[in-house]
């Protein structure tokens, strides 16, 4: 996956076992909704070049999960929601500018920027 730019549609993983962590190191572009959901393993989620998610962006239910890094990520074109992750300690999306429909994050432990929704971190 160290070479994916662009997927046309959207990526869901969900309750997969063997998962530690998740790194798209070169992804840019989702075109479709981006979702992690019920990983009991993975500690951290890293996107860093990502910088459009078309539809929606969803983080949820993944115990072990300590740090979200998207530093690039500017829009995401309707809901955002990150939650029930119960050792979420760090979300870094510090260029979000746009999300289309609602913002919903809990369970951030320590440090939490969303850019132009930093106000909406539970912090």
């Amino acid at each position: 996956m160290r070479d994916l730019k662009m997927v046309g549609e959207g990526i869901i993983i969900a309750l997969n076992d063997s998962l530690i962590t998740i790194d798209f190191p070169n992804l840019q572009t989702v075109g479709g909704s981006f979702m992690v959901s019920g990983e009991d393993r993975i500690t951290s989620l890293s996107l860093p070049r990502l910088q459009v998610v078309r539809k929606y962006l969803s983080i949820d239910k993944n115990r072990r999960l300590t740090t979200i890094t998207m530093r690039d990520l500017q829009i995401v074109g309707e809901d955002l929601g990150i939650y029930d992750n119960d050792n979420l300690i760090t979300v870094d999306i510090p260029d979000l500018q746009t999300v289309g429909g609602s913002v919903y994050v809990s369970s951030v432990q320590t440090e939490c920027d969303l850019g132009n929704y930093t106000q909406d971190c539970p912090i």
